[in-house]
């Protein structure tokens, strides 16, 4: 695996990163679900606001990262 692979690797799916989006997620989610008991929109966008960090993470990996890592795959095997 490349330098540059690893540092990808552990920007978005190291130990702090994934602990530190999670716990937003988990708030931001908890927050959502209390502002909608509750009728209270303000907490539901700030929930919102919370789980941002997390759903933006995974649209770069799904729409991003995903397919650069599966097309370098694709030329590795083509070139061996």
């Amino acid at each position: 695996m490349s330098e540059t692979r690893k540092r990808l690797y552990r920007l978005f799916f190291g130990p702090r990163t994934i602990s530190i989006e999670g716990t937003l997620l988990l708030v931001g989610l908890g927050l959502m679900l209390v502002g909608r008991w509750q009728d209270n929109e303000q907490w539901v966008r700030i929930g919102q606001w919370l789980a941002l960090p997390f759903l933006l993470t995974l649209a770069v990996v799904l729409l991003v990262l995903a397919p650069w890592f599966w097309l370098k795959d694709r030329q590795r095997k083509r070139d061996a």
